[in-house]
């Protein structure tokens, strides 16, 4: 079941996902946990934030990595 976002977050998922992009591959699990961060409030799972990361990514046909390191 796929979780709906606030748009508040959609909006800041889809700058993340676009700025890391036009600099490169896109870090999935990296920027999902900073969104997580930054949307604390919002109480949304990692792995629905991650899911919606990914989707985005493929959108814009963007390099992907799962590296939970960087």
């Amino acid at each position: 079941m796929k979780v709906l976002l606030s748009q508040s977050v959609m909006d800041d998922l889809i700058e993340s996902v676009r700025s890391a992009s036009l600099r490169g591959i896109v870090n999935v699990s990296a920027i999902a946990e900073e969104i997580r961060t930054r949307n604390a409030v919002a109480n949304i799972a990692l792995e629905d934030i991650v899911a919606h990361v990914m989707a985005h990514a493929q959108l814009l046909n963007a390099a992907m990595e799962f590296d939970a390191q960087a």
